[in-house]
């Protein structure tokens, strides 16, 4: 401002006057009249295509002037660079005409003002049911609203006939006084030769009904009026009508990049990535009535496992990472006869295997208990873990203390032994009960040797 008024007290000339900054942004709106002709009569090269007090500015003749007074009606406003312009913002304008380039024009038309442009999202998750995109301006989401007509926001897992209706009303524009004006909705996945309806696809709170069981993916467009648009999925578990024994194992995640997988193993303890007991990506249907869905690669999830008619017996539930390049916070569902029996989320990284918890069924009846296990990955199926890891050796024994290395049993502390086999001082037992010391540092432990001291079980 302070360099605009200098030059306005040196300067009457033309060319002076071209030389002050751009047009600012003028906090006094102003409304005026006019239309939105855009003819050719003010087209330039240079300023002698121009009457008088006119200049040739980006291939326009533009008049020059001090105040409003010296613009002609169809540019009735002088700018603070001393030009006569249309607009100087959008309240200068009729109706939801925008300012763009000192005229008004109407909203979608040929150079829109800031913030015009296709921005899309990536169907992030908010919320169990949800996905939200953002663009640059609007902001989908595209949520559950209801099943069978009663309300269920955000829920993922139906039955085979339910009616869900979607709804996209959260969804906006951030623009001021601009509102959502078109939704597109499209089924974007599902599983072979599945049959699904989606209607009607234009409006904000469409319903989806499908005859088969398996993930399906609905992705929803949105655009303001102004035409910028942002686009964003939402994740349908459709399930076959669930008996009072059938059990579903969800698993979510809130990362795109991720790449996490679930798992349910029969045996006890759990020997993962055997395909003969352990549900998975690599064996995806098992004879013992557990079957995985899809294996999720692109993030978010769900991914779901399915098991019914299973012998009586313990099954743990099991989820690794795959791959993640930063922490992601993995979220475990259970599901008994269609009704949510467990959830627990658990902030996980690369190498690191959580299992949840554990499905116990007795005379054919289910139930689900709390294991809450965070350990390092073991099994050759769960990418940057590693076969077999060797356990955090945590600090080194005190001299002479339990595990410490020694010859002779000079170098080890009373009562502890110099083991003549394992070459570390030990406690002397008759029975594995007396190894307390070894229990605590290795879980199990013996009683060997003649003299008797305690070793690693």
């Amino acid at each position: 401002m302070r360099f605009t008024i200098i030059l306005a007290l040196l300067c009457s000339t033309v060319a002076c006057d071209l030389l002050a900054p751009p047009p600012a942004a003028d906090d006094e709106r102003r409304r005026r009249g006019g239309g939105d002709d855009d003819d050719d009569d003010d087209r330039c090269s240079d300023n002698g295509d121009c009457g008088g007090g006119e200049i040739c500015e980006d291939d326009r003749c533009v008049v020059i002037c001090d105040d409003d007074g010296d613009c002609p009606a169809d540019a009735g406003i002088c700018s603070a660079a001393g030009r006569c312009v249309e607009c100087v913002g959008d309240g200068d304008c009729d109706g939801d005409d925008v300012c763009t380039d000192s005229r008004c024009r109407r909203p979608g038309g040929e150079g829109e003002g800031e913030g015009e442009g296709e921005g899309e999202g990536e169907g992030e998750g908010e919320g169990e049911g949800e996905g939200e995109g953002e663009g640059e301006g609007v902001v989908c989401v595209a949520r559950v609203a209801r099943v069978n007509g009663a309300n269920a926001p955000g829920q993922t897992v139906v039955n085979v006939g339910d009616d869900v209706e979607l709804s996209a009303s959260e969804s906006r524009s951030l623009r001021p006084n601009s509102t959502i004006a078109s939704f597109s909705w499209t089924l974007v996945t599902r599983p072979t030769g599945a049959t699904a309806t989606l209607a009607p696809t234009t409006s904000a709170t469409p319903t989806f009904t499908s005859n088969t069981a398996g993930l399906h993916t609905v992705e929803l467009t949105v655009a303001d009026d102004f035409g910028t648009s942002a686009s964003c999925e939402v994740s349908l578990t459709v399930q076959a009508p669930a008996a009072a024994t059938d059990i579903l194992v969800q698993l979510t995640w809130d990362s795109p990049e991720g790449d996490l997988d679930v798992h349910l193993n029969r045996a006890t303890p759990p020997n993962w990535c055997t395909s003969a007991d352990d549900c998975y990506y690599e064996a995806r249907s098992t004879s013992w009535g557990a079957s995985l869905d899809i294996d999720d690669l692109n993030g978010f999830g769900p991914e779901n496992l399915s098991f019914r008619g299973g012998a009586d017996g313990v099954y743990t539930i099991g989820v690794g990472v795959f791959s993640a390049d930063e922490p992601v916070t993995a979220t475990v569902k259970v599901f008994v006869g269609g009704q949510l029996e467990f959830e627990d989320s658990q902030e996980m990284t690369d190498n690191r295997q959580w299992l949840p918890a554990e499905i116990r069924i007795q005379d054919g009846l289910p139930s689900v208990s709390t294991l809450g296990v965070l350990a390092v990955q073991t099994g050759g199926c769960w990418g940057f873990g590693v076969d077999d890891p060797t356990p955090d050796p945590g600090p080194p024994p005190p001299p002479g203390g339990f595990g410490s290395a020694c010859t002779t049993q000079a170098e080890c502390t009373a009562p502890m032994i110099c083991g003549a086999v394992t070459g570390t001082c030990s406690e002397t037992c008759s029975i594995a009960a007396d190894c307390v010391n070894c229990a605590a540092v290795h879980g199990s432990c013996s009683c060997a040797g003649q003299i008797g001291f305690c070793v690693a079980g």
